[in-house]
């Protein structure tokens, strides 16, 4: 419930920014040399929900939950049954037995790569 406040105010804020005035400003800073980054967000992982656990080298977990939402999953910190994968790090907790337990299909650290630039077909 409280996700979806925050996605409505969200959605109302970036409304209000998008004017003319804002636009006429972005443009100025531009016209001055100021260069923005462009951070696409896509909607691929959209419907799909993962849990993760374990350890992964070289990344964080915050690190993948981030780059998974920013692909439109959404990510939980607990197994259910309507959880679509488990992502599997090295030295995981009892998720990963829940996980098998309610058949939830797992990717494994060595899949991540492939899965967080969009190569792993799910």
């Amino acid at each position: 419930m409280i996700s979806m406040k925050l996605g409505k105010l969200w959605h109302h804020q970036l409304l209000n920014f998008r004017n003319n005035e804002n636009i006429d400003d972005i443009n100025r800073c531009m016209n001055l040399g100021v260069s923005f980054t462009n951070r696409s967000i896509s909607d691929e992982l959209e419907g799909i929900s993962f849990v993760i656990t374990g350890s992964f080298n070289g990344i964080s977990r915050s690190e993948i939950k981030k780059k998974l939402e920013m692909m439109g999953a959404r990510v939980s910190s607990s197994i259910s049954k309507n959880i679509s994968f488990l992502v599997l790090g090295s030295s995981p907790g009892s998720k990963l037995n829940k996980a098998k337990d309610l058949n939830i299909p797992i990717i494994m650290e060595d899949q991540l790569g492939a899965l967080l630039d969009g190569n792993l077909s799910l």
